[in-house]
C-alpha cells in the first residue's frame, strides 16, 4: 500500500483505539488492583484476543458471522453473559484502599491473562469491524500477505501504545482511590460501565 493509505489507516486505529471500552476499562482496574507488572499480563492477554480476532477475521470467519446471525447470536449472548459477570465481579469487590499490594501478589499473572484474554474475546463485533476496515486499506493489485501483515502490526502497535496509556493511568488513580469510600464507589462505577458494555453488544447485530 501507498504511504499515504498507510497513514490513513494509523489515524483511524489510533482514534479508534483510544475510545474508552471493556478493553482498556480492563486494564486501568488491573493496573490499579495489582500493580504496573501485573497489568503486563492483562495487556498481554487482551492483545492476544486482538491478534486472534483479527486472524480470524482475514481468514474468513467475520464474512460468516456477517452470514449467519445465528452463529454470532451465540458468541454475543456468551459475550453479554461474560461482561455482565465482570461487571457484577467488580461491583461486590471490596474496598481496599486504593489496592492491596499482597492480594495482587497472590494473583498469578497466568489467571490475568487468562481472565484478560476471554475479557478481549468477549466482543465478536471486533471481528467484523476488522473485516469492514482491512479491505477499505488494502491494494489489490499488491501482494495481499505483506499488506495484511502491515496493517495487523500497525494495530497491535497502536492497541498497545493506548493500553500502557490506561494503565499508566490506573497508577496515578490508586493514590486517588486510597480512602476506602472512594474505591468502593470506582468498584461500582466500572461494574455498572462493564454492564453497561454488555447491555451494548447486546443490542448488536452482525
Amino acid at each position: 500500500m501507498s504511504l499515504h493509505v498507510w497513514w490513513l489507516y494509523v489515524t483511524a486505529v489510533f482514534l479508534i483505539s483510544a475510545t474508552p471500552g471493556p478493553n482498556m476499562l480492563h486494564v486501568m482496574t488491573q493496573s490499579i488492583a495489582h500493580g504496573p507488572r501485573k497489568a503486563v499480563a492483562t495487556m498481554a492477554g487482551l492483545m492476544s484476543a486482538v491478534l486472534l480476532c483479527l486472524i480470524a477475521s482475514a481468514l474468513g470467519l467475520g464474512a460468516l458471522l456477517k452470514a449467519s446471525p445465528r452463529l454470532f447470536d451465540v458468541l454475543r449472548y456468551a459475550g453479554v453473559a461474560y461482561l455482565i459477570w465482570l461487571g457484577i465481579k467488580a461491583w461486590r469487590a471490596p474496598a481496599t484502599g486504593g489496592g492491596d499490594a499482597d492480594a495482587g501478589q497472590a494473583q498469578r499473572a497466568s489467571k490475568l491473562y487468562g481472565t484478560a484474554l476471554l475479557t478481549g474475546l468477549s466482543n465478536p463485533k471486533l471481528i467484523i469491524f476488522a473485516a469492514a476496515l482491512f479491505p477499505q486499506f488494502i491494494d489489490t493489485t499488491r501482494p495481499f500477505a505483506v499488506q495484511l501483515a502491515i496493517l495487523v502490526a500497525s494495530f497491535v502497535v497502536i492497541e498497545s501504545f493506548w493500553y500502557s496509556v490506561y494503565a499508566l493511568g490506573g497508577m496515578k488513580l490508586k493514590r486517588w482511590l486510597e480512602p476506602a469510600n472512594r474505591q468502593r464507589l470506582f468498584n461500582r462505577g466500572t461494574g455498572l460501565l462493564f454492564i453497561g458494555f454488555g447491555g451494548a453488544l447486546l443490542g448488536a447485530r452482525a
